[in-house]
């Protein structure tokens, strides 16, 4: 199994505590998309209660009131 070359630097616990917060989560995580430190894991489908796709989320198009996402290193996937 290969490591993550970014697995410390992605993996870690981001408190939200404001809808601010979660604007920042998420484009911190489709900043790591866009550049390839990591990909959405097609393997795990998304919660039985998200409707919306990750980049819908990410152009504020429509949000669910939960939702459930997985992501992966590539050098692991």
């Amino acid at each position: 199994m290969k490591e993550c070359l970014h697995g410390k630097e992605v993996n870690q616990e981001y408190r939200i505590e404001t809808p601010s917060d979660l604007v920042h989560a998420i484009k911190v995580i489709a900043g790591n998309i866009a550049d390839g430190t990591i990909i959405e894991d097609s393997r795990k489908p998304q919660g039985q209660m998200t409707i919306t796709t990750f980049s819908e989320l990410v152009a504020g198009e429509i949000w669910d009131d939960f939702f459930e996402y997985y992501f992966v290193c590539p050098n692991t996937a």
